[in-house]
């Protein structure tokens, strides 16, 4: 059963109603028109079928109502919490490493290019900059002291003469000019004939004779040397002479070798007893002219004289390096490690210790410290040497790209407490392998 009220339309069947839809049916005519679609009913018990009944022509389809309003979408529900991750599993095995594959075969050197075209020389650099001076070097041995040499100025103002011609005369000396350590002494029969000596020593002896006659023909004069009245071998030299009117002057020099209180004479024989050994007075133009004039000097590369100061050299170490050394940056300052003694001649290598890398002589007085080390921080960067004395620097040297620096600085020790430490420094780190011909240090007594 159906039924129509109000304008809506109610639908019963099996207690299933669909209301509160309004629809307005008054433009529809009497043709059946088909509602809303209700939901489908619980299929009802099957009854028995029925006797089929006559054929008879299909109706109309009706017309399909309206699409019901697609209902409002739900809220979404709250989202579950993640859960927690689970934890990582073990790593696997590492597996063999395979063998290495064969070295393949080197192929043939290519053939060597052609030569470049050599470029234009470049203009010359600027002159770099002067490197620091050198260390001074250690004192020579002490050598023999500055005087002068020894010396002698004689002359004599006699015309000497021969009584004989078969017997040698010794010339003689009255006159002293000048001397030093050189004298003139008498001979056996008081004549004024000994040129004497009072040092030991070389000395170049050196004469000449004014020679004249006063009658006769040529005449001839030899001339030799005696030492400490022998005649010294190999020295005799014969003069000749023309007439009275050739007047000659025999002059040569003897080098010979004295001790102290030795004594020469110029020894001389004539075959005429008319030559002479002539003396001239002074006129109002000229000096006198003397008959004899004998110089002695002594060679002054062999002259000893008195000794000057000097000084004890010793004591005297060296020590040197010989590690691959880590050289600090930043301008840090690092003791050079001096752990090897070198030179010891005076057995003081307990001053130094190669631990510590630090000298503490034991002999007070002034020491030359002479310093050497492989700084080297790479070209154009800064590095330096330092020496110290009971941890205060009292000498510095840097340089740009410096190798190997040198130090010198001559420091007062007390010969207790005092002690000396050498630092090296640079801008940036560095490793260099020193060795004992560039990172070395002497250290020098000097003095009091």
């Amino acid at each position: 059963m159906s039924t129509i009220s109000n304008n809506n339309i109610i639908l019963r069947s099996k207690n299933i109603v669909i209301e509160n839809s309004r629809y307005d049916l008054s433009e529809y005519n009497s043709s059946i028109i088909s509602g809303f679609q209700g939901s489908q009913g619980f299929q009802g018990i099957l009854g028995f079928q029925g006797l089929p009944g006559s054929a008879s022509s299909i109706g109309a389809t009706g017309l399909q109502g309206p699409q019901g309003i697609v209902g409002y979408q739900g809220n979404q529900g709250i989202i579950g919490y993640q859960g927690y991750q689970g934890f990582q599993g073990y790593q696997g095995i590492i597996g063999f490493q395979g063998n290495q594959g064969i070295i393949g075969f080197q192929g043939n050197q290519g053939y060597q290019g052609y030569q470049g075209i050599i470029g234009f020389q470049g203009n010359q650099g600027r002159q770099g900059i002067i490197g620091p001076q050198g260390f001074q070097g250690f004192f020579g041995p002490t050598g023999g002291g500055g005087a002068l040499g020894f010396y002698g100025s004689f002359y004599d103002t006699t015309t000497q003469t021969a009584p004989t011609n078969s017997t040698g005369y010794a010339f003689k000396l009255n006159t002293t000019s000048e001397s030093y350590g050189v004298s003139i002494e008498n001979n056996g029969s008081g004549n004024p004939t000994r040129i004497k000596v009072l040092n030991s020593g070389v000395y170049n002896i050196q004469f000449s004779a004014q020679l004249d006659k006063s009658a006769g023909s040529t005449a001839h004069i030899e001339i030799w040397l005696r030492k400490n009245g022998t005649d010294v071998p190999d020295s005799a030299t014969i003069v000749a002479i023309q007439g009275t009117n050739a007047e000659t002057v025999p002059a040569w020099n003897f080098m010979l070798t004295l001790n102290a209180n030795d004594y020469v004479e110029l020894m001389w024989r004539t075959d005429d007893t008319n030559l002479l050994i002539l003396y001239e007075p002074a006129t109002s133009i000229r000096p006198l002219i003397p008959s004899l004039i004998v110089t002695v000097q002594q060679v002054m590369n062999t002259q000893s004289g008195p000794t000057g100061p000097s000084y004890n050299l010793t004591p005297f170490l060296s020590v040197y390096s010989n590690i691959n050394d880590s050289l600090p940056g930043s301008y840090t300052y690092q003791l050079c490690k001096y752990n090897v003694i070198q030179d010891d001649p005076d057995s003081i290598s307990s001053w130094f210790n190669t631990s510590t890398y630090r000298f503490t002589p034991l002999k007070s007085g002034w020491w030359q410290i002479i310093a050497n080390y492989d700084v080297f921080r790479g070209t154009g960067n800064e590095a330096g040497l330092s020496i110290s004395k009971n941890g205060t620097s009292v000498a510095v040297c840097d340089s740009i790209g410096s190798i190997a620096i040198n130090l010198v600085k001559n420091i007062y020790m007390n010969g207790t407490t005092d002690y000396i430490e050498i630092f090296n420094f640079g801008v940036t780190t560095q490793t260099r392998q020193q060795n004992s011909y560039s990172s070395f240090c002497q250290f020098q007594w000097l003095r009091s």
